[in-house]
């Protein structure tokens, strides 16, 4: 059977930006290194002498940086050492009007693109102007990683003309970015990892799979675990 996919409704980060608001975030704050006392985690941020001092610490970063800044916890990582990331190079492409392909996302395993989405598909999206989001494959991704991301934007536009069953006329709207941490080949196999005395844990899709469903899973596990330890 086929699951069912999240979506956020308006946009991807609704969801978050919702339950957010009663919450202490802090934005451009780098912590550089997770260091263990008998007092607590410690977090040292980049740029500050002040050094925050926690009970429990979650990280949902990537894998790859968890290896550099939770390096103390030997156990845990050696858990995860088995996971890797590959990168993936996204375009985005909008038009005036709708391409009548007959279809709203398209995936192949072998080609040079993996995955299409017509993102005006989504619910609560501006269905006025017709907008994409084309994913290159990883061997792609790789090979091309660090160009300049507007002859990316053009090369994936001309990869995803080609893709279409039908005539692509110019975007109104071409962009691209990269992400170096986005697909997940061999995932952890579970949805977290956690110490004995489950004060510190690991997650996000990485640990499922590298879909945002994935990481959904993922985060409501740790949010249930650390629960039932109050």
């Amino acid at each position: 059977p086929i699951k069912p996919m999240k979506v956020g409704n308006g946009a991807m980060n609704e969801l978050f930006v919702t339950i957010a608001k009663e919450l202490d975030i802090r934005f451009r704050t780098l912590v550089e290194q997770v260091t263990e006392t008998s007092s607590g985690f410690n977090l040292h941020i980049r740029d500050s002498e002040t050094i925050e001092v926690f009970d429990k610490v979650i990280s949902t970063i990537p894998v790859e940086q968890v290896r550099s800044v939770f390096c103390e916890q030997e156990d845990l990582l050696q858990q995860c050492s088995s996971v890797s990331l590959q990168p993936c190079w996204a375009g985005l492409f909008g038009f005036d009007e709708k391409l009548e392909c007959g279809f709203d996302t398209w995936r192949h395993v072998s080609s040079d693109i993996g995955w299409i989405a017509r993102n005006s598909s989504k619910p609560g999206r501006d269905a006025s102007k017709d907008a994409w989001v084309v994913h290159a494959s990883p061997r792609w991704t790789l090979t091309n990683l660090e160009r300049d991301k507007g002859q990316v934007a053009n090369d994936l536009f001309l990869m995803f003309s080609d893709a279409m069953n039908v005539s692509v006329p110019d975007a109104a709207y071409l962009d691209a970015h990269r992400w170096r941490y986005a697909q997940t080949p061999e995932p952890l196999g579970k949805p977290f990892l956690t110490n004995p005395k489950q004060s510190v844990f690991f997650g996000g899709d990485w640990c499922l799979g590298a879909r945002v469903e994935a990481a959904f899973e993922s985060g409501a596990a740790i949010a249930e675990a650390v629960l039932s330890t109050r």
